[in-house]
């Protein structure tokens, strides 16, 4: 990971810790993904403070110069909001869903894996439950951004 990508995301890391995010935990996938250099991974408490956290973290990423790729205007009520710099893809998220989609276990359990586009519709070599009602958009959407990257075990 570069310096500056690795210092901008420490600096996230703080700010998330210093408002009371939880577990806050920052992955390299430099080495293996084209697609961004990290991931920081935080869990928050409530609803509430997943809005807050998610509005207030606007801030410290403006002053860090990053560019946020998919600027909303409101935090849906799921308990997951992403937000990706780019180099960085933050995961703000509850207890809840933190503990069912396990991203870190996700990008572990790969370990060595290659990142390619001609395995976008492949079945799902992944593990992930299979969840029903509204929670299967998650699942899906996770599902499709294994398959758009292309993760295959090796």
């Amino acid at each position: 990971m570069k310096e500056e990508t690795r210092s901008q995301a420490q600096q996230l890391c703080t700010f998330l810790t210093d408002h009371k995010g939880l577990e806050v935990t920052m992955i390299d996938v430099s080495q293996d993904c084209s697609w961004t250099d990290c991931f920081i991974i935080c869990t928050v408490t409530s609803l509430g403070h997943l809005r807050g956290l998610a509005h207030e973290i606007w801030s410290e990423i403006d002053s860090l110069g990053l560019e946020v790729r998919n600027r909303h205007k409101a935090v849906g009520d799921d308990g997951w909001e992403l937000i990706d710099c780019g180099d960085i893809v933050i995961h703000l998220m509850s207890q809840e869903m933190r503990d069912f989609y396990s991203l870190e276990k996700l990008w572990q359990k790969f370990g060595k894996y290659s990142v390619s586009q001609k395995h976008f519709a492949r079945q799902c070599p992944c593990e992930f439950p299979v969840m029903e009602g509204k929670d299967s958009v998650h699942h899906n959407s996770l599902k499709t951004v294994a398959h758009g990257i292309g993760i295959v075990q090796a």
